[in-house]
């Protein structure tokens, strides 16, 4: 059983560890105050964004988050039921609209592959590494079909080289396939060397 994860190698399999015997809530630093990180959904009404709608909700949520003292940051394009279906014009719309009416509040961006599914290139989450750069947001490194079929090694290459396009500091996001057909989740390895990784602040863990 692996408790130390020097001890994690690249085929090292979650059963093998002390972590996947461990109740998670044994691992948190209850002392530590983190902010409350929120999915802001893009509604539709009659086919078409529900713009109004969109602004209501975050404002609900900074008023909810204000009346019980909690800090708020807002997650967008991040949903794992839209994100690989937004074109450009509408990934760009929804950051515009966010800043223009909540020029202050901390963002969190949702990026994937916007090239070829079957064939990975870091350079395919450049246009919404881009976007994120320019409303101030900090990028969520979400996957794509490519990526999920490499190795560990291979996918730590996968998301260096997406580090290696920005000097923004990343987030990463792993999924399992109860999310997304084709998603499995980070191996413990993987998931030790992104935290280690200078360019990766932290991450999310949907599974």
């Amino acid at each position: 059983m692996i408790t130390d994860t020097g001890d994690l190698l690249p085929e090292t399999q979650w059963d093998e560890t002390i972590w996947a015997q461990t109740r998670p809530e044994t691992l948190f630093r209850h002392s530590n105050t983190a902010p409350l990180s929120i999915a802001v959904l893009l509604p539709f009404k009659d086919a078409k964004p529900d713009w109004e709608g969109f602004e209501k909700q975050i404002a609900w949520m900074l008023e909810s988050g204000r009346n019980d003292s909690v800090d708020i940051q807002f997650v967008l394009n991040a949903d794992t039921g839209y994100i690989f279906e937004l074109d450009l014009p509408l990934y760009r719309e929804v950051l515009r609209r966010f800043r223009a009416n909540f020029p202050n509040e901390t963002l969190i961006v949702g990026s994937t592959n916007t090239l070829d599914q079957q064939a990975f290139s870091p350079d395919g989450y450049l246009p919404h590494l881009d976007l994120i750069g320019e409303a101030g947001g900090t990028p969520l490194v979400m996957t794509c079909r490519a990526l999920n079929e490499m190795e560990p090694e291979e996918q730590l290459a996968a998301y260096d080289g997406v580090a290696q396009l920005t000097d923004l500091s990343l987030l990463a996001h792993s999924l399992d396939e109860g999310f997304l057909s084709f998603a499995r989740p980070y191996s413990p390895w993987l998931l030790q060397q992104l935290a280690e990784h200078p360019s990766y602040i932290g991450g999310k863990v949907s599974t």
